[in-house]
């Protein structure tokens, strides 16, 4: 990776992946359901085990870190992806995704895809609080 690409991985915001050629190693996923459970893992074996419909939110963490000035200190945290407000999500074993239904891997290994699910302005408020919560502490 190039100084220059190295320094804008440092610039990104919280909630940004910084994209190299190469995938990153994920160290924990979690998804939010629109019921309040959470539930995490670490393979794709994991994934396949979760439910596959009313996902809300799903967090990727990365191994990879970086350094963030929290006043009065500096701190490390990990790159993480956040995606939410879609119809599915996915995880092949080596990338997540989501969007729309052309958006989706095709063909897809069986229990990649999760289903998102709409849910109420109320709902919706409360539990991205919890998320915000959690993936920023």
């Amino acid at each position: 990776m190039s100084k220059l690409v190295a320094l804008l991985c440092l610039a990104v915001s919280a909630f940004a992946q910084c994209q190299t050629s190469e995938p990153r190693e994920v160290l924990i996923w979690k998804i939010w359901y629109g019921d309040g459970s959470v539930k995490a893992g670490h393979s794709f074996d994991d994934w396949v085990k979760m439910p596959s419909k009313d996902v809300q939110v799903l967090a990727v963490f990365y191994r990879d870190t970086y350094r963030i000035f929290h006043e009065p200190n500096w701190d490390v945290e990990h790159y993480r992806t956040l995606l939410h407000s879609t119809d599915y999500y996915w995880f092949d074993g080596k990338q997540f995704g989501a969007g729309g239904a052309p958006d989706t891997l095709k063909p897809s290994p069986d229990g990649a895809v999760k289903l998102g699910k709409w849910m109420t302005n109320r709902g919706w408020e409360e539990l991205i609080l919890k998320v915000q919560a959690e993936v920023n502490p």
